[in-house]
């Protein structure tokens, strides 16, 4: 079990930006947590993908080179796609607030052009609808645990 955790820090090494990645995913693992989990999918994705594939290459009387063949595409393919995973969500997520932002701005600026102080703007933005809500919420939630609300609001730009 050692030996593993250290195969899991050591391709964790060897992707650096996924830890910032999975905060923007809101993906709640670290880096060695994400990789087991999507590894060990890929492991039985890939024996499923082999048995199958030697099942239809043992029906059909064909080289046992097809197994071999099948055991390290889908490897690779399997490998390459389930770690993009967390890139699939990021763009989910910006598509969302994207379509939000334009109205959660408008909100902001209807409210200090009123005269209200950004942080309960923020309050009330927060209270809204929409993906844009959530990002308020967690904008107001690091500003009451004692952020400062310019690290608060560059944080939320940054992820």
């Amino acid at each position: 079990m050692r030996c593993c955790l250290g195969i899991f820090r050591t391709l964790a090494d060897r992707h650096p930006e996924l830890k910032r990645k999975l905060v923007m995913a809101r993906i709640d693992k670290t880096p060695e947590q994400y990789l087991r989990s999507q590894l060990t999918l890929i492991a039985m994705l890939t024996v499923t993908f082999t048995f199958v594939a030697y099942l239809i290459v043992a029906g059909l009387f064909l080289p046992m080179i097809w197994v071999l063949i099948t055991f390290v595409v889908s490897l690779a393919l399997l490998y390459h796609l389930l770690l993009k995973y967390v890139e699939v969500i990021i763009r989910k997520r910006a598509k969302e607030i994207d379509r939000d932002v334009l109205f959660a701005g408008r909100f902001l600026l209807v409210k200090l052009n009123s005269g209200a102080p950004l942080s309960a703007a923020l309050v009330e933005a927060s209270r809204s609808y929409g993906v844009a809500s959530k990002t308020f919420k967690e904008i107001v939630r690091d500003i009451e645990l004692g952020t400062p609300l310019e690290e608060a609001l560059e944080k939320a730009s940054r992820y």
